[in-house]
């Protein structure tokens, strides 16, 4: 058995088939509610040759640490609000009112606009952490959508 890191999520069936005598395997990558829509690809492997053992893959949840707040940059609320449908609607609803996927209810949090960013970038619980994904800009928009735009004051 043999592991290949791709860019997101396998979401897909898995196709082995023969071409010229050479067994190859095909799947699509991306498109998964967690991975926001990134990485996505077809990826073909050969089944022929062998591959060196791969590092151990970085955790899906990150040690906290602090993502800053961009100075003299105001947050681009369309580009969060766009982040935030693409990628945690799944779990938070579509008005942060937390959904089918366990995520906590964001129209009633209690953070500020610093440590929904650190969780953003962190994950929490079974959050992944979307520092790996996204930009300190980025988080800082679908921060400041999720506080301007969705939380109840």
């Amino acid at each position: 058995l043999w592991g290949f890191r791709t860019e997101a999520g396998i979401n897909s069936a898995v196709i082995s088939f023969e071409y010229k005598g050479e067994q190859y395997v095909a799947t699509y990558s991306g498109g998964a509610y967690m991975d926001g829509g990134r990485g996505d690809g077809v990826w073909l492997f050969s089944l022929k040759g062998s591959l060196k053992p791969l590092p151990p893959p970085p955790s899906r949840f990150n040690q906290a640490h602090t993502i800053p707040i961009p100075k003299g940059r105001k947050p681009d609320l369309a580009d969060g609000e766009m982040i935030f449908s693409e990628s945690c609607i799944y779990c938070h609803g579509s008005e942060g009112q937390g959904g089918q996927g366990g995520g906590a209810n964001l129209a009633q949090t209690k953070l500020g606009l610093q440590d929904i960013m650190n969780v953003l970038g962190s994950g929490r619980n079974t959050m992944p952490a979307f520092s790996t994904i996204l930009s300190a800009n980025q988080i800082y928009d679908t921060a400041s959508y999720i506080l301007q735009k969705l939380a109840q004051h």
